[in-house]
């Protein structure tokens, strides 16, 4: 499927409902039982990445005919269909969150101050009262081990 398909369909900028339509049906179909390790390596959109490590591994032609003439056609297609839409929702959904994540992370960014520094983030404000402009939060310091404990000859305080 990689020398079929042209790599700038699905590591081109721009998502796609209709590509990764497309990527849910090859990865719902093809016997890749790692799929991982091959999607990981491409540099793909999380998008796509996400529906193929929904469809690659979990259902394959090979399972397809198994169950087909196991159990019939209607239960083949249908459990196709089934590991396809997870696939496709999860892609789509893998997709909103990146972009979501990524305005955040950007609007977070580019709401500095005059003097370049960033707003305070819920983690970096105190936690009781007004702010503590210099003083330090944590205090760290050295505090020597206790001598080892036992009687005068170096024995042990444990008794068998």
């Amino acid at each position: 499927m990689a020398v079929l398909l042209p790599g700038e369909l699905i590591l081109g900028p721009e998502f796609s409902a209709l590509v990764l339509a497309l990527v849910v049906l090859v990865g719902v179909f093809l016997p890749v039982p790692i799929g991982f390790d091959v999607v990981m390596a491409t540099g793909l959109s999380q998008g796509y990445v996400m529906a193929l490590l929904f469809t690659l591994g979990s259902f394959s032609v090979y399972s397809y005919f198994i169950m087909a003439t196991s159990l019939g056609q209607r239960a083949a297609l249908s459990l196709s269909f089934a590991v396809a839409l997870a696939g496709f929702g999860a892609g789509l959904g893998t997709d909103a969150n990146h972009r979501w994540q990524s305005e955040k992370a950007l609007e977070l960014l580019l709401q500095g101050d005059a003097t370049g520094h960033a707003p305070a983030t819920p983690l970096a404000r105190p936690l009781w009262g007004a702010a503590m402009a210099d003083t330090p939060s944590v205090t760290v310091t050295a505090a020597p081990l206790n001598p080892p404990q036992g009687d005068s000859e170096g024995q042990s305080a444990f008794i068998r």
